[in-house]
């Protein structure tokens, strides 16, 4: 049992058997109706997140083990979790509820910020993916002459790709 409920690190899609499969996929219909619940506006962004959806299925399959089994798990980042991340935390207390009607098993607090951490990490990715930036334009001029100013162009155009629009000047004495 204690194998069974402990973390899973990999997953290999080509032995899993009928029934993980069968298994499998009302987990991943479980996780469409967990997002559903956990934020009715992100819900459509979060379904799209595969990582997200990876990271909880593996989650959850040793979590349903250890939640019908009554198995205790410790979660040293719970208390920082609740101060740092209320929010996030509430919004997983309300996942927690849903496995409760669901499958009938009491969630702790425990379980609860392990489903807020993964919550949270797939709700920073989204707004990493928001995040508006904006191009800039730059001009470069060196002292040294043309030739200097076309190979700083070059490294910076590398660097900063699509970021900016670079200008090289000459200068002019």
């Amino acid at each position: 049992m204690h194998i069974k409920g402990s973390k899973l690190q990999y997953i290999d899609e080509e032995e899993i058997d009928t029934e993980s499969q069968i298994e499998r996929q009302e987990i991943l219909g479980f996780i469409n109706d967990m997002i559903n619940v956990y934020d009715e506006d992100a819900a459509y962004e979060l379904k799209q997140d595969e990582e997200f959806i990876v990271g909880l299925l593996a989650h959850l399959q040793p979590t349903f083990v250890r939640l019908k089994n009554h198995m205790i798990i410790s979660n040293p980042l719970l208390q920082q979790i609740q101060e740092t991340y209320s929010d996030i935390y509430e919004k997983s207390v309300k996942v927690g509820n849903l496995i409760t009607e669901r499958y009938g098993y009491k969630v702790p607090k425990e379980e609860i910020g392990f489903l807020a951490m993964h919550f949270g990490a797939a709700c920073v990715r989204l707004e990493n993916q928001k995040e508006s930036k904006r191009k800039v334009d730059i001009g470069i001029v060196c002292a040294s002459g043309i030739g200097i100013s076309r190979l700083m162009h070059s490294k910076l155009k590398r660097f900063l790709k699509d970021r900016a629009e670079l200008v090289t000047y000459e200068k002019m004495i």
